[in-house]
């Protein structure tokens, strides 16, 4: 999503999931040329065929992270979901993965 100079980039990490599930995934109404209609099959994949351990991604994004200069901490579900709609900060930083 963009708005003026500024834009964000929402992703899922996928670790694992059934590729039958993936069918439920309708494929958008507007989608930009270099998709050619194909599904979304063709962009997922399980990072845990490419990745040797769920730990060792999570440590190595929570390092990235606060390499550029974020703070991080784990939290549950629960604990994070309580800081949804509540004040924040809000900044822009660019993260080079």
């Amino acid at each position: 999503a963009g708005a003026g100079a500024r834009w964000a980039h929402h992703t899922s990490f996928l670790w694992d999931y059934q590729r039958a599930n993936m069918d439920y995934l309708l494929h958008p109404t507007k989608a930009p040329d270099y998709r050619q209609g194909r599904s979304h099959d063709n962009f997922l994949c399980k990072l845990s065929e490419h990745l040797v351990s769920r730990r060792a991604f999570l440590d190595g994004l929570a390092a990235c992270l606060h390499t550029a200069g974020f703070e991080t901490e784990t939290a549950t579900l629960e604990e994070a979901s309580a800081h949804v709609g509540g004040n924040y900060i809000k900044s822009t930083k660019l993260v080079d993965l």
